[in-house]
């Protein structure tokens, strides 16, 4: 993903976000928060003709301008929740968060994925040093969607934050500042590729370790990356008459089958029993 660089203007967005794409990156973040609503809107009108398909487009924030283009939408975490969007946007379109902590991640469920940093120091974030691949890991696995790894990425370090578990990475300065950002686009594509192949050979070659969570009370063993469905529909419980709550908090019904559990977690569920 390639989110763009509020320091440039539109025609030069454009231009960029084009050539970044014709180097091999998936999805246009539009990120302009100073630029004017309008000049925005037509920027999004016409990268959406320009990459016509090639890449997914989501605007960053503007929750009218993403459901009149049809287009995705990205969503700061301290903005509007993604499970409250869900009803108001068409199905297909893209739905991502952004994520600083293995508790906003938790709490990101309707999200298709969430970005997480920042990863490295960056200037975009003075004065922080960032989280850094472990702390990438912890985000992960407290995710019940895809992680993209954002802050700081270069292709020097893009394989760290596969290895720690990234889908894959976004970045800005690492395009936009280069000379050739199809190049740019290029070489950082190249390096994630190589790192997410190496990973399905690793991953294929270890056997997953049971994880154990606690259920009313008890300590259950269960296969990694099970879902809360997955749990409910092996003790044959009927999920229409449950309440559930995970680490103390209620999970929305329409989470079960998402939300996947890693060792640690605490359940607790309500059968309701006909006759009382």
């Amino acid at each position: 993903m390639f989110v763009t660089d509020s320091r440039f203007d539109r025609y030069q967005l454009e231009t960029i976000c084009v050539e970044a794409v014709e180097g091999g990156v998936d999805a246009i973040q539009l990120r302009a928060p100073s630029m004017a609503k309008r000049e925005r809107a037509c920027l999004a009108r016409a990268l959406q003709t320009r990459l016509g398909g090639r890449a997914r487009l989501l605007v960053n924030s503007d929750i009218s301008l993403a459901k009149e283009l049809n287009c995705g939408l990205h969503l700061p975490e301290a903005g509007a929740h993604p499970r409250d969007l869900r009803g108001f946007l068409s199905d297909g379109v893209l739905l991502g968060r952004s994520v600083h902590s293995e508790c906003e991640a938790r709490n990101s469920g309707g999200a298709d994925y969430v970005l997480a940093g920042n990863v490295f120091s960056t200037l975009s974030k003075p004065g922080s040093s960032g989280i850094g691949p472990n702390g990438l890991r912890l985000i992960v696995a407290a995710a019940s969607a895809p992680v993209l790894a954002i802050g700081g990425i270069t292709k020097a370090n893009a394989a760290k934050v596969i290895d720690a578990g990234a889908s894959g990475v976004a970045v800005i300065r690492a395009i936009s500042e280069s000379t050739n950002p199809r190049a740019a686009a290029r070489s950082l594509r190249d390096v994630i590729d190589a790192a997410l192949a190496e990973r399905t050979v690793m991953v294929k070659s270890i056997e997953p370790t049971p994880i154990q969570v606690t259920v009313n009370g008890k300590t259950v063993q269960l296969d990694a990356q099970s879902t809360v469905g997955d749990f409910l529909s092996s003790r044959g419980l009927q999920e229409r008459i449950l309440v559930v709550e995970l680490n103390r908090e209620s999970l929305e019904r329409s989470l079960y089958a998402t939300t996947v559990l890693v060792d640690g977690d605490s359940i607790e569920v309500v059968h309701a029993i006909g006759g009382g």
